[in-house]
């Protein structure tokens, strides 16, 4: 969690960085099996790249405005970075991924590593496997992690070539200085809840029963839900209790003493995230200089998306469906704002494949995040959805990359990416609508219960069961941690009049086909931080000066 990361840090970086991405140890993709062997990682890099040259830096809780960031960024805070060495302002910024990595930005490098961690040898804890390891009960192994070192890191430097962006690659180790030897582990136990079991319907909301859904088996179960993790951790503490390693923690410790037991959303409460207090002002609207309804576009409204959805299948892929999407849209949009005399109904697409097989920050149908989509998007780019279609996997089989680097000017990528507020745990409901109004859908982590599955039209207002959350930060303005298992796109929002209560809705577009819900979309309640969509968003630039894009313009340009 964020209190984990503050403080002083060791960074260990390649001296020579590179033209091509590296691997840096690990997989393409990501794969658990693997990392678990690259051991002491450091000298690993030591081994494979050569000398590595070191700088120290400072992670702090401290936040501040990067005016120079277009609106409504400029008005984000974001943490800071820090250079010890001396008493000059921040270096730069610095934020968590979920629970699993950290990522610190300083001038023109940027350095992304998940946290150093191991498998627990236990009996409740099978042999190592990639993904979310279900068994037949639906019971998940669980592994140990060192919060106070990386362990497998990529280091990326911008550069400017012929006046275009570009990047050279290289490989970094980090450790904290002031080390926290406490290990964090617990059993993921979302997994043996009652798949079966549903919160009481308020009656905002339509079912109807789905025949891909009537015999879910729970490895599909897992991958429709689990596609913004590939490991089955929550980077909480355990009790002291010796025998807490072998039953199921129903309670997050620290120390023997309760950090935060497993929070839930109910009625009437007012403290929607972990820590944070919502905004309870009714005059937002006005104050943000926001419409009370806003859309790119849905089934809602009877709009012909451009971009047809289609199912993620039997792939935890929803990680890289609803970012593709967030990303092409936002390519549609700025191409109209910019070149409103063209038509770009006809653009071709970026490929989600490209980014299940050939990404090496994600586990591919086992899952990852839509912020390290960004980050692959940035720097490396994908094709077109001509060149890599989607493919629905079975259980057993497992993607690998089976494209070449091939031409840049080939491929679709990104100019920024980001959590929306500045950082993980900074997002709020109104940040989110200011960024969608100005720029275009955003992708969202939610903590999908099973009766999503039923949705059909409507405000969806169910509750996950045993919606885990932690606050270990809290004054310092943050949202907390909380736990999330499934990626969509928030595309506007509006309100509506139900049983005479006027009730706020996110307008959503899912990943599981346009046979579900209305033609793929579907509307959830707004305000509430319901099943965690309001605790994580991310924004993806689309880059008009790199690839395809800069081609089409230029081709209709004449």
């Amino acid at each position: 969690m964020q209190s984990d990361a503050i403080g002083l840090w060791r960074i260990l970086e390649t001296d020579t960085f590179h033209d091509e991405p590296q691997t840096c140890g690990g997989t393409i993709p990501n794969s658990n099996v693997e990392n678990l062997k690259l051991g002491g990682y450091r000298q690993y890099l030591e081994d494979h790249y050569g000398s590595l040259r070191e700088r120290v830096l400072e992670l702090v809780d401290e936040r501040y405005h990067r005016r120079g960031e277009v609106p409504p960024r400029n008005q984000w805070r974001y943490l800071g970075v820090r250079d010890p060495s001396s008493r000059e302002d921040f270096i730069g910024v610095w934020t968590m991924v979920y629970d699993e990595g950290l990522d610190i930005q300083v001038g023109n490098t940027r350095y992304f590593g998940y946290f150093k961690y191991s498998h627990v040898d236990s009996q409740d804890c099978p042999m190592v496997m990639d993904g979310s390891q279900a068994d037949s009960n639906g019971h998940v192994a669980c592994y140990k992690t060192k919060a106070s070192e990386i362990g497998l890191g990529w280091a990326t430097k911008k550069v400017y070539k012929n006046g275009k962006t570009n990047h050279m690659y290289g490989c970094f180790y980090a450790e904290k200085i002031k080390k926290d030897n406490m290990h964090s582990y617990v059993l993921d136990e979302s997994a043996t809840v009652n798949i079966g079991k549903a919160n009481p319907s308020s009656g905002l909301w339509e079912r109807k029963a789905y025949s891909q859904f009537t015999d879910l088996s729970p490895f599909r179960f897992l991958q429709l839900h689990k596609g913004v993790s590939f490991r089955s951790l929550h980077h909480t503490r355990m009790s002291n209790d010796p025998t807490a390693s072998n039953r199921m923690v129903t309670r997050f410790m620290q120390k023997g003493e309760v950090l935060c037991v497993n929070r839930h959303i109910v009625e009437g409460e007012t403290n929607y995230h972990a820590c944070k207090v919502a905004y309870n002002g009714t005059d937002y609207y006005k104050e943000l200089s926001l419409p009370s309804h806003w859309s790119w576009g849905d089934a809602f409204q009877g709009d012909n998306d451009n971009i047809q959805p289609f199912s993620q299948g039997q792939c935890g892929s929803c990680y890289a469906m609803a970012s593709i999407y967030v990303f092409a849209k936002r390519f549609e949009i700025l191409l109209r704002k910019l070149y409103p005399q063209h038509r770009w109904d006809d653009l071709p697409r970026p490929s989600v494949q490209d980014i299940v097989e050939c990404s090496p920050f994600g586990q591919g149908c086992f899952g990852g995040f839509p912020f390290l989509v960004g980050k692959h998007l940035c720097e490396q780019g994908v094709l077109s959805e001509s060149e890599s279609s989607y493919k629905m996997y079975h259980e057993s089989s497992t993607p690998t990359c089976s494209v070449k680097s091939g031409i840049p000017g080939g491929k679709w990528y990104a100019s920024s990416y980001g959590y929306v507020g500045g950082c993980y745990e900074c997002t709020n409901e109104f940040e989110i609508m200011k960024e969608v109004y100005h720029h275009g859908p955003v992708a969202v982590a939610i903590d999908a219960p099973q009766t999503l599955f039923d949705y059909n039209n409507g405000i969806y207002d169910d509750t996950p069961t045993n919606h885990g959350s932690t606050c270990d930060l809290p004054h310092s303005g943050l949202n907390g941690w909380e736990y999330t298992n499934h990626a969509i796109a928030i595309v506007g929002w509006g309100e509506e009049e139900v049983r005479g209560q006027l009730t706020k809705y996110w307008i959503c577009r899912n990943t599981w086909g346009n046979s579900w819900g209305v033609e793929g979309f579907f509307k959830i309640k707004r305000g509430v931080n319901q099943c965690g969509v309001e605790s994580q968003a991310v924004f993806i630039d689309p880059d008009l000066t790199r690839g395809i894009p800069e081609q089409l313009i230029r081709e209709r340009a004449r």
